[in-house]
């Protein structure tokens, strides 16, 4: 099975339960899976499906889980790019591994 579905599995056994504390932020499964879900409709709608690349330039956080979860659920692969490279090599290896959707951090 692929780690999607196994999140999946445990949302059902264990939906109140905690699945991701940052600082003070807390998230259940069940929360964390409804933003995913989310996130993975609208990136389906932007055309993401198997082996389409998906750029995910979000900071450590929830934020980072849910775009890496959406991704997956959406079918495509993810490339986790580094903020604290310079903006060339982002673009390069953007552009190398031919990324069509950015996501990037949002509020």
């Amino acid at each position: 099975k692929c780690i999607h579905q196994l999140f999946e599995e445990q949302v059902e056994k264990t939906p109140n339960q905690i699945a991701v504390v940052f600082g003070d932020e807390k998230l259940t499964y069940a929360e964390l899976n409804l933003k995913a879900n989310q996130l993975a409709h609208y990136l389906q709608k932007l055309g993401v499906k198997p082996e389409v690349i998906v750029g995910i330039y979000v900071e450590r956080s929830p934020k980072f889980i849910i775009s890496l979860l959406a991704v997956l659920k959406a079918g495509g692969a993810y490339l986790p790019l580094d903020s604290t490279l310079p903006q060339e090599a982002l673009e390069f290896r953007l552009q190398d591994a031919q990324a069509s959707v950015l996501i990037r951090d949002w509020e």
